[in-house]
């Protein structure tokens, strides 16, 4: 039902989803943090975190999630921008009036805080050990895309002029586990039906969610694009966002090539110009077949000082901002130079 475990072709698939990346380190902040956020029933679900086992300095990934576990598991309003916090344009002198009379919301306050102290921070991002899976040598030598006559978009056209903004689940939004230990204190749970067994799942949030999906709202059409079965995904995704105000639409594992057992997130299926779409996701491999549309992002499981989420806003505001957002990602994180590497360094063997 979760995202599945990436895997190499020498690794045994397991019956049930157990994350096996190292935990990423705790970073000190220079500034306070954000205040703790309480139940708030409209909205996104705040979750607390337990303490990481991983103290050292450098983030490292021992495996990915196996995407080859068998199919039986269950893991794997329209935009103001005369008034928005993060519009391009120069207020009106009404608009300024209307701004001097209105009261932020705390939510608001609080990414203004954030982005203020962490907007200018670089990015983290995951290690992988040369002997376990490597996304890069995955997609190095990734087949061609399988042929498909004719794809016909898995989500309604859109009806919107807001660029796409397509977002992962597992690790990159939230954690999740059946496993009561794995996650300590969290904030909601709930059961699941699949295969005629019930499941009972712990779930928390990364920090600063709430303020990144205020955020991504006003300025893109936000997709949850996740490689878990829809049965898990569709409850959890209505505990964060139970008015649907948030996420626009929602695409499941269904809709993710299959290649050689592995999900991948063929962003064709979407129907979405792809010079005006971005993935965010902590898989690489997720996004193989359109790189240059990637963001990549750490991996989350309880560091309760990631502050990832406010350090790519920028990054997605340059994006909103320009003609193609290929253009802007492949020079950015110049992710074609890691594949080519590995290609290089596996003709030598």
């Amino acid at each position: 039902m979760f995202s599945p475990r990436k895997s190499s072709q020498y690794e045994v698939a397991s019956p049930c989803r157990t994350p096996t990346k190292k935990k990423s380190p705790p970073c000190t902040p220079t500034a306070p943090q954000t205040p703790p956020q309480k139940h708030e029933p409209n909205g996104f679900i705040t979750s607390s975190p337990r303490t990481p086992k991983n103290t050292k300095t450098t983030t490292k990934l021992s495996k990915l999630r196996s995407v080859t576990s068998p199919s039986k598991t269950i893991f794997s309003p329209p935009y103001n921008k005369s008034l928005s916090l993060f519009g391009k344009k120069t207020p009106s002198p009404k608009a300024n009036e209307l701004l001097a009379n209105t009261e932020v919301s705390p939510i608001k306050q609080r990414l203004q805080h954030n982005l203020a102290l962490y907007g200018n921070r670089a990015q983290e991002f995951d290690e992988y050990d040369e002997d376990e899976f490597d996304p890069w040598r995955f997609i190095a030598f990734l087949p061609p895309m399988p042929r498909r006559p004719f794809i016909i978009p898995c989500i309604p056209a859109k009806t919107c002029t807001k660029p796409t903004l397509v977002l992962d689940l597992d690790e990159t939004l939230v954690h999740c586990s059946t496993n009561p230990d794995e996650v300590r204190n969290p904030h909601f749970m709930f059961e699941v039906e699949f295969n005629h067994q019930i499941y009972r799942v712990a779930a928390r949030k990364r920090p600063g969610l709430d303020e990144f999906m205020e955020y991504a709202r006003e300025r893109f059409e936000v997709v949850i694009f996740t490689a878990s079965q829809k049965v898990y995904a569709d409850k959890i995704l209505d505990l964060l966002d139970p008015r649907k105000e948030f996420v626009k639409h929602r695409v499941f594992r269904d809709d993710c090539v299959n290649v050689e057992g592995n999900y991948l997130k063929d962003l064709t299926v979407l129907g979405r110009d792809l010079g005006k779409t971005v993935i965010v996701d902590n898989s690489p491999q997720a996004f193989s077949y359109q790189l240059d549309n990637g963001l990549p992002i750490l991996s989350w499981f309880d560091n309760d000082d990631d502050r990832e989420l406010y350090k790519i806003i920028p990054l997605l505001e340059k994006l909103h901002a320009s003609h193609d957002f290929r253009v802007v990602l492949k020079d950015h994180f110049k992710l074609y130079k890691k594949v080519q590497q590995k290609q290089k360094q596996m003709s030598w063997m």
